[in-house]
């Protein structure tokens, strides 16, 4: 059956995603600290509200079973043009997942989901360079600039997030944009 578990969500959004959801033929449950050490799968199979509260991890999880792409993408749109749009760690259940604990799941996902929040950082500030005339900067400026943005266009084109390498390039770009600014 179609399901899908918060954790971490406000009393006011959960109602709205639950009777929002309940509308489209689909379970909905909330996720506690108490779930936390058991399988995805087993807390997705027994389909029961963990009351217990969620403060041991920080952020918003929306856990699914059996939604579809589309649905997901249509549940979205829904939830934010009400005013609640969920911004937080989306996780499908599948036969890899379905036998890790939901700590581990959302200790690995959290990293995950913030190493791709920074390659989106990253993203967006070699986009702001795609204005500056490299020609008025000195030879070994451009040549780092140029370096650094092309390694930053590959880790987002071929989608390698490793987070070190992110960390670097944005550094490098940071750090090439501040010695830059006499130039310009």
């Amino acid at each position: 059956m179609r399901t899908v578990f918060f954790y971490g969500v406000d009393e006011a959004a959960f109602a709205y995603y639950r009777q929002l959801l309940t509308d489209m033929f689909i379970r909905v449950c909330r996720l506690g600290d108490a779930s936390l050490g058991r399988t995805l799968g087993k807390v997705m199979d027994a389909a029961e509200d963990d009351l217990s509260g969620h403060t041991e991890f920080a952020g918003e999880y929306m856990l699914m079973q059996e939604v579809g792409k589309t649905e997901l993408t249509a549940m979205l749109n829904l939830f934010e043009d009400a005013g609640y749009a969920f911004e937080g760690v989306k996780i499908m259940r599948n036969e890899e997942n379905a036998d890790v604990t939901l700590k581990e799941l959302f200790e690995v996902t959290a990293r995950q989901h913030s190493v791709i929040n920074r390659a989106r950082i990253l993203e967006q500030l070699a986009l702001s360079c795609s204005g500056i005339d490299l020609g008025t900067l000195p030879d070994d400026l451009r040549n780092r600039l140029q370096k650094a943005l092309m390694q930053a266009y590959m880790i987002i084109t071929y989608q390698r997030y490793d987070e070190a390498q992110i960390e670097h390039c944005m550094r490098e770009i940071t750090e090439c944009l501040r010695q830059s600014a006499p130039f310009s």
